[in-house]
């Protein structure tokens, strides 16, 4: 079944790429933290050596990283349970919200935008030489050779000066054609998908299939409140005749719910220690999210649907393993 592939496409590209950027900066932060604090570390070890209240301050320092990182731990478990609370608290989607901004992102250069600096002709000057020297034949053609390869070498840095600015503002008006290109690019997919959005209504209305099955498609893609380190992946199909929707849901791994429920810090090594969350607690903890996951997609689609289109939700996807299997993702059945 057709629904519009090409603005459908540019929805979840930028869906995908907006989840990947969130987890490559939470990344970033979290290594460029934790380089930090192991510096910091190692420098306060240092400095704490034979120094009993220094050494107390350390520890204490070290115990709070702990804490911070088993808050970390117990902010992601609680999120798992509030799936189904969280998307409840937020509004039903509608299809303007489907709509997006253009990028404002300005031009930035980099250190393109610095001039190369021509040569000071200060700096080639070759002193008159005093005026006894001046009288002496061989001193005179030395001090004229001198000044001939100054002016030689003035020359020959200024014309490179010369050739490496005439390549930076190649190189810049490049960079600021592709800039432009870009935005331009983004511009044309943000007034595809707003004109798409715009146009939904009526076609909802009308129970045209092509838009019901992207709409809904759109929804699962959009839909906020999820876990950050959720799988985002979805295939929806709408059956006119029946007004079933049929859902392909990804959803997440065994690895989202954390192995640890608290770090804790061990003073005579000079460790953190994860204390691992219980194997029981753990897979129940993730049946759980499964389960509330389940219901948020069954829910966030009839909460959308204005206009009547579902009276029913179905799947062909099969469960997931009665024992959860680390290294399976398994998808969504209703």
């Amino acid at each position: 079944m057709k629904r519009n592939p090409g603005v459908l496409d540019l929805l979840v590209q930028a869906q995908r790429r907006r989840q990947r950027e969130q987890q490559a900066q939470q990344r970033a932060q979290a290594a460029a933290l934790q380089e930090q604090q192991k510096a910091h570390r190692a420098a306060q070890r240092a400095a704490a050596q034979g120094h009993k209240a220094a050494m107390a301050a350390y520890q204490t320092a070290r115990e709070s990283e702990a804490a911070q990182q088993t808050a970390e731990l117990e902010r992601q478990i609680a999120s798992l349970s509030r799936i189904l609370v969280d998307g409840a608290a937020l509004p039903p989607l509608q299809p303007a919200h489907l709509k997006a901004a253009a990028p404002v992102v300005s031009f930035n250069p980099g250190p393109l935008a610095h001039p190369v600096p021509m040569p000071d002709p200060a700096r080639y000057q070759v002193p008159p030489l005093p005026a006894l020297q001046s009288l002496n034949p061989t001193a005179r053609r030395e001090h004229a050779d001198h000044v001939a390869r100054a002016r030689s070498h003035f020359e020959h840095d200024w014309h490179a000066a010369q050739a490496a600015e005439a390549d930076r503002c190649r190189r810049l008006d490049e960079l600021h054609r592709q800039h432009q290109a870009w935005l331009h690019d983004q511009q044309r997919q943000v007034a595809e998908r707003n004109a798409w959005a715009d146009g939904l209504p009526p076609r909802l209305q009308a129970g045209d299939p092509d838009a019901v099955g992207g709409y809904f498609t759109a929804v699962l893609y959009v839909s906020a409140g999820w876990p950050l380190q959720f799988p985002r992946a979805a295939r929806t199909e709408w059956d006119r005749t029946a007004r079933q929707l049929i859902v392909d849901w990804q959803l997440p791994s065994f690895e989202t719910v954390p192995d640890a429920t608290r770090v804790r810090y061990v003073k005579s090594s000079d460790e953190y220690k994860r204390i691992a969350m219980a194997a029981g607690p753990r897979a129940a903890l993730y049946r759980d999210a499964l389960c509330q996951s389940t219901l948020r997609v069954v829910a966030d689609l009839f909460r959308a649907d204005h206009f009547g289109n579902l009276a029913s939700l179905s799947s062909t996807a099969t469960s997931w393993p009665a024992t959860p299997q680390p290294d399976k993702t398994p998808t969504t059945i209703w």
